[in-house]
């Protein structure tokens, strides 16, 4: 592993579930113990937390305005987590989508102001 780019994909698919507190006790341990020696995961975690949080901040109608403004593009070009939070399969392990963050899959950490 390097700071650039981490080799252990078992470890990088676990770590959206991580950042949105949604491991199994098991998985959590191994997960921290990977982020204690491999820095590029500790910046996608970092990462991950500010965008998890930022999508703790919309409401459901932020969401849904969302979903329905990708309804008018085609299916080609709308963005992989609309397609997502109407139930498309995310082929990507440990990625949440818009929608399961919608129906509360996991609190929003707390920033400080302006973060």
């Amino acid at each position: 592993m390097t700071a650039d780019r981490c080799t252990d994909e078992a470890a990088r698919t676990l770590l959206g579930l991580y950042a949105l507190g949604r491991l199994s006790a098991a998985e959590e341990a191994r997960t921290v113990a990977h982020l204690e020696e491999c820095a590029a995961c500790r910046a996608e975690v970092a990462e991950l937390t500010h965008v998890t949080s930022a999508l703790g901040l919309l409401t459901a109608d932020d969401i849904a305005e969302i979903l329905a403004e990708e309804e008018d593009r085609p299916p080609a070009v709308r963005a992989p987590v609309c397609r997502g939070a109407r139930g498309t399969r995310d082929r990507r392990p440990g990625r949440a989508s818009v929608g399961t963050l919608a129906r509360g899959a996991a609190p929003a950490p707390d920033f400080p102001p302006g973060v």
